[in-house]
């Protein structure tokens, strides 16, 4: 139905053309503590690197490592084995979620790693589990 269709699309306009006020004063509470917050941010992807160069390190004979030059993503190649069986075996066994490199049109058998989230110590702990597993 066009007509209903043509009024869907007219409310949608105005709920959804502008920000909501509430998101507007978080967002310009988040640019008065910009550098607080790029600190912590930054923090714990230095920190992240860190265990993620270990776990590469010594996960050398499975995996390639580059480690990102900017930014909070990485893109390991995983060496024996399907991309995708791994991550999909990976969720499914250990609650981590890895995007097999297919997502993004990559044929390299290579994932995507993100490397901004606090909890990713303990993602690597259960990433390690699995390989001890099934890779060992």
């Amino acid at each position: 139905n066009k007509d209903i269709y043509r009024k869907m699309a007219s409310l949608k306009d105005y709920t959804t053309i502008c920000n909501s006020a509430p998101s507007e004063f978080l967002s310009e509470v988040a640019l008065r503590n910009r550098q607080k917050l790029i600190d912590r941010n930054l923090g714990i992807i230095q920190h992240n690197l860190s265990v993620v160069d270990d776990l590469f390190t010594r996960y050398s004979s499975l995996f390639t490592w580059v480690r990102p030059k900017a930014g909070s993503m990485g893109f390991p190649k995983l060496l024996k084995g399907n991309v995708e069986k791994f991550c999909d075996d990976l969720v499914k066994k250990s609650g981590v979620l890895l995007l097999p490199g297919t997502m993004y049109d990559d044929s390299r058998n290579h994932f995507r790693l993100g490397l901004g989230r606090k909890n990713l110590p303990q993602a690597v702990e259960r990433l390690e589990e699995y390989l001890s597993k099934h890779y060992s």
